[in-house]
């Protein structure tokens, strides 16, 4: 198989499984749509942007980014924090609501990552880790956002949700 279908193939998979994972485990999150949950783990994986990194990441206008923050807000799933130093600046934070979903999909990872860790030799596992620190960092691309900055609870240093 070529390295292309690979890639297609383990894709595919792991978004079933994430997608399996998060629906075993929040009943709650039938509540979000499918742009609702591009739209958290966006944001998420920003680190608790403001609402115009938010559509400058998604390439979308600031009103509809506006939009669908104020219904990621009504439904619970997302507050603002203000600035300490910029009183005028917000910073998109996930609530708990949010997190139990998030703790669903890093539990999936995890146990892929110990069956990985299983199946190979050290050495072969030392290896992807390798490799794939290499397409993340510098083969992904420009527009992929690198994720730099981040902390293990998926907020920005500095910028920790209150809830």
């Amino acid at each position: 198989m070529e390295l292309q279908e690979e890639i297609h193939d383990i894709y595919y998979k792991i978004r079933l499984g994430l997608s399996q994972a998060e629906n075993a485990a929040c009943a709650a999150f039938d509540t979000l749509t499918s742009v609702e949950r591009v739209s958290m783990e966006t944001i998420t994986s920003l680190g608790s942007p403001t609402v115009a990194e938010f559509a400058r990441a998604l390439n979308i206008s600031p009103p509809n980014a506006a939009y669908r923050v104020a219904g990621l807000m009504k439904k619970g799933f997302l507050m603002k924090s203000q600035d300490k130093e910029d009183r005028r600046k917000f910073f998109l934070v996930p609530k708990k609501r949010y997190l139990q979903y998030v703790r669903a999909k890093e539990t999936y990872i995890r146990d892929l990552s110990e069956r990985i860790r299983e199946r190979f030799s050290d050495e072969d596992y030392n290896r992807l880790v390798d490799m794939l620190g290499i397409i993340d960092k510098e083969l992904m691309g420009k527009n992929v956002y690198s994720g730099e900055g981040k902390t293990k609870n998926g907020t920005a240093e500095g910028r920790r949700s209150k809830d």
